[in-house]
């Protein structure tokens, strides 16, 4: 579970740079203007550094109990393109987004995808690698006596030695 968690810090952060690096270059591409629609994506970019950092602690962490987990592709292949629909829809006021700038950067999903996969994949194989290796676990170590054990008198002698023991010869 720990292990699998900590794959996921890794590869959430990865799949959502993808898709801001997926937005990014369509509207490089298609020459669209970054308006004041845009002002939050350096905000969101910092955000994304900062939970992927977390994530490796994490996955370098959960890498002492084993291999770390590997993301699911399915979660990269379908996730991206639904966020960006929606972060276009979101900055467009809700309104549907049909303009040829979102239309290319739906497109761009897919490839961003596949690199922010590999991206997680490489990054949770580097976090495990770079992982202190897990420390045996020691048993404590039995006690080494160097005179010979002496065992306890027996009760009944301790109590005869003082008078409140009936006799040795009616005690057997």
């Amino acid at each position: 579970m720990q292990r699998t968690l900590a794959a996921w810090l890794v590869a959430l952060p990865a799949a959502a740079g993808g898709v801001l690096a997926a937005h990014a270059a369509a509207y490089g591409l298609a020459g669209g203007d970054a308006d004041a629609a845009h002002g939050y994506l350096p905000l969101a970019e910092a955000s994304v550094c900062a939970l992927l950092a977390l994530g490796l602690v994490a996955a370098a962490l959960a890498a002492r109990a084993g291999a770390p987990a590997r993301p699911h592709a399915l979660a990269f292949a379908l996730a991206p393109p639904v966020a960006f629909l929606l972060q276009e829809t979101a900055e467009r006021g809700f309104a549907l987004p049909l303009e040829p700038v979102v239309l290319l950067g739906l497109a761009l999903q897919l490839p961003f995808a596949a690199l922010a996969y590999l991206a997680a994949r490489l990054l949770l194989r580097a976090a495990a690698a770079l992982a202190p290796a897990p420390r045996p676990r020691l048993r404590p170590a039995r006690p080494v006596h160097a005179w010979p054990s002496v065992s306890a008198p027996r009760p009944s002698l301790l109590l005869a030695r003082h008078g409140r023991a009936p006799p040795l010869s009616t005690a057997s």
